[in-house]
């Protein structure tokens, strides 16, 4: 318990150092007050927080949607790569180029709804954690 609450005061302390490492790359960009790394920090704690809240009770559901997140963005990147190779690159980067967040859209919206309907019947296994 105490491990897993220095992780979280570490990561929150991390976002507050590395919201201060941009600060400082892009002095232009970012103005040099100090809200940048406190909004970084806060934004670590309101991380922290819904991962308090929602530790046990929706763990499958957040992992079936975390992977169909990331099963949809392998999908899209499969799936304009190959549109890449098929159509002309001119009609490719005046028509399909900005179809891709569609697509991306589209596609993350299938992997999710599929793998959140199907989290009780498919078995996944990730090191150090088995959902059934």
């Amino acid at each position: 318990m105490y491990l897993l609450t220095s992780i979280r005061a570490l990561f929150v302390l991390l976002a507050f150092f590395v919201g201060l490492g941009i600060q400082n790359a892009f002095p232009q960009e970012v103005p040099q007050e100090m809200w940048f790394p406190l909004l970084m920090a806060a934004l670590a704690a309101c991380l922290v927080a819904v991962e308090v809240v929602f530790q046990k009770k929706y763990l499958a559901g957040l992992v079936a949607i975390f992977f169909g997140l990331i099963l949809g963005l392998v999908a899209t990147f499969i799936s304009t790569l190959l549109l890449t190779f098929i159509m002309p690159p001119a009609y490719y980067s005046e028509f399909i180029r900005p179809l891709v967040p569609v697509i991306s859209l589209f596609l993350c919206y299938l992997a999710v709804t599929i793998v959140f309907q199907s989290r009780d019947r498919l078995r996944f296994v990730v090191p150090y954690m088995a959902f059934s």
